[in-house]
């Protein structure tokens, strides 16, 4: 009775450890990664230091998910056409939708706390 409880246990942790991967997202291929990163500095022109890749699956269902640096004078309407071209370009080319955070080139990676101004303190 044990052997088979355990045996069950184990198989059951193996499905749930590979479905959950699936869905939290993994680390894509190098090559895969690689790919990526051209197609986004080939559309953008420059190097957009692309980090932190991950790739999710659900079922025949493929998304990836990273974050890009960008120039911190540029406007959110400029990186926002950046960001939409590379994950076009990714679908046309993988078949893979892509969402991408955008990071300011310099600095610290987290942003600044900004003070609340009386005017939104009392929403």
């Amino acid at each position: 009775g044990i052997l088979v409880s355990l045996s069950i246990f184990f198989t059951a942790y193996q499905i749930l450890k590979s479905a959950i991967r699936n869905l939290m997202g993994e680390k894509p291929s190098d090559d895969f990664a690689l790919a990526i990163k051209n197609i986004a500095e080939e559309v953008s022109g420059f190097d957009i230091k692309l980090h932190h890749l991950l790739l999710h699956q659900y079922g025949g269902h493929k998304e990836i998910t990273f974050h890009i640096k960008l120039a911190p004078d540029m406007t959110i309407s400029e990186a926002h056409v950046i960001a939409t071209n590379i994950e076009k370009a990714i679908y046309r080319q993988k078949g893979v939708i892509a969402t991408i955070h955008l990071e300011p080139l310099d600095g610290d990676d987290s942003p600044p706390l900004i003070p609340v101004t009386s005017k939104t303190q009392g929403l």
